[in-house]
């Protein structure tokens, strides 16, 4: 299974989070989804993860990363800048 592989967790978490976010935003996650991971590129995120992932603190970096680029709140402040400049 892919998931058992280092870039496997971080590609499962990776999508776990947007389908939790895709639900809390009405399907509008894939709309911004280039904006939610500004400055931060998946194809390093996934190059870190080979590389480096059997370390603790590698992982919990690429963690935190997910978890705060595909925050609800961070999110919601994205569409929410979409919204006025329509």
């Amino acid at each position: 299974m892919a998931n058992e592989t280092r870039e496997g967790a971080v590609f499962q978490k990776l999508l776990d989070k947007l389908e939790i976010e895709r639900a809390a935003l009405g399907g509008r996650i894939f709309d911004i989804l280039g904006e939610a991971f500004d400055n931060v590129s998946l194809k390093d995120l996934l190059i870190d993860a080979i590389r480096y992932g059997k370390r603790s603190d590698v992982k919990a970096r690429l963690d935190q990363v997910i978890e705060g680029a595909l925050d609800t709140e961070h999110l919601k402040a994205i569409l929410s800048g979409i919204s006025r400049s329509q």
